[in-house]
């Protein structure tokens, strides 16, 4: 979004917290993720308690110095802690919403922010309350944020990453990938409430297919790589961690992209998966659990196969479908385009400024 910010016209300064580690990990994010460095400048405040709920206490003095140094033309947060500081600044403020929940934690917690909340969207000075999907924006006016304020944009793509359309076999070839197999492809957390284990079963039940699963965290990678080797599975690859910059060689070198969730991922009513818009950027074949969030983004049968959440013999009948209808290979083209028209970080801040002038 920072970048997306600049290409639009705006100087950009990211304010972040400082701790243990900072310096070595924001520099291995920025060289895997910007080719060319970053075109923003980024301030820093110190982090002041390892309890999270204190810090953001303590903190709140620190990052309104840092706004009030800074005297910018737009504020944009996603810090629902600070934003009863911020709207004494007379400056606008777009706060970008990802989940109904403010603490997933205590519900008392959460019940207090979403008061604090509630209670700052009608200042003046926060013009947007900018939600990651239209669910969630109903949400929040269902509880009451003023109708004129809510605006509802999915998540997006870096379009730079997938500009260049990669050839399958190409990219099969780069990643020392059987060109004869038909590769499905997983990307994400393998986190235990994804339901990771049906990727074994379909890989189980469909012997000739190459199955990869890149992602981690490395405990639960190991887990499931457990699990197949228990299972007897060998057409399955755990591949693990992969830098940002290196995914869109996966995904060029697969056939089927598999988008998978389940019922007990907690912010599911609400989400917008990353790896959805890169999937879709990449051209191939999505296979895709039909969650509400997610069908606001794809369209069975036009630009997808989505399968019944929670349902393993609708994943494999969709998956079997993907392979022997004639028709699925377009769905990966279609999808690209509307990937790179709706969906880029780009398309996605021109989209929020028209709003913010309109306002």
């Amino acid at each position: 979004m920072c970048t997306a910010f600049v290409k639009a016209g705006y100087k950009v300064t990211l304010a972040m917290q400082k701790n243990s580690g900072f310096e070595y990990n924001l520099k291995k994010f920025i060289d895997n993720t910007f080719e060319s460095g970053i075109n923003f400048e980024i301030t820093t405040w110190n982090q002041k308690s390892k309890n999270v709920f204190l810090n953001r206490i303590l903190v709140k003095r620190s990052i309104v110095q840092i706004v009030k140094q800074n005297n910018p033309n737009i504020i944009f947060s996603r810090d629902s802690y600070i934003l009863n500081a911020l709207t004494k600044i007379d400056i606008p403020i777009i706060y970008e919403s990802h989940n109904s929940r403010l603490h997933t934690g205590k519900n008392i917690l959460n019940n207090f922010l979403e008061k604090r909340l509630l209670r700052a969207v009608h200042s003046p000075n926060i013009k947007c309350l900018f939600s990651i999907s239209e669910a969630l924006s109903k949400h929040w006016e269902q509880k009451g944020v003023p109708k004129d304020k809510l605006f509802a944009w999915h998540d997006g793509f870096d379009a730079s990453l997938f500009e260049k359309h990669i050839d399958k076999n190409i990219a099969k070839s780069k990643l020392n990938l059987p060109i004869n197999k038909t590769i499905v492809t997983y990307t994400g957390g393998l986190y235990l409430n994804r339901d990771i284990e049906n990727i074994i079963y379909l890989a189980r039940e469909f012997p000739d297919l190459m199955f990869l699963v890149i992602g981690g965290p490395e405990k639960h990678r190991q887990y499931f790589k457990k699990i197949s080797q228990e299972e007897a599975v060998f057409n399955i690859n755990f591949i693990g961690f992969v830098e940002h910059n290196l995914i869109p060689n996966y995904l060029y070198a697969s056939d089927i992209l598999l988008g998978l969730w389940s019922s007990k991922v907690p912010t599911i009513n609400y989400c917008s998966p990353l790896k959805i818009f890169e999937y879709m950027a990449a051209g191939r074949t999505i296979v895709a659990h039909g969650f509400p969030t997610i069908r606001e983004v794809l369209e069975n049968e036009k630009d997808s196969i989505l399968c019944e959440p929670d349902n393993y013999d609708s994943l494999k009948l969709s998956l079997m479908k993907s392979l022997v209808e004639k028709d699925t290979n377009k769905y990966g083209k279609i999808a690209r385009k509307k990937a790179f028209k709706l969906y880029s970080w780009d398309n996605r801040v021109i989209k929020l400024l028209e709003f913010m002038q309109n306002q």
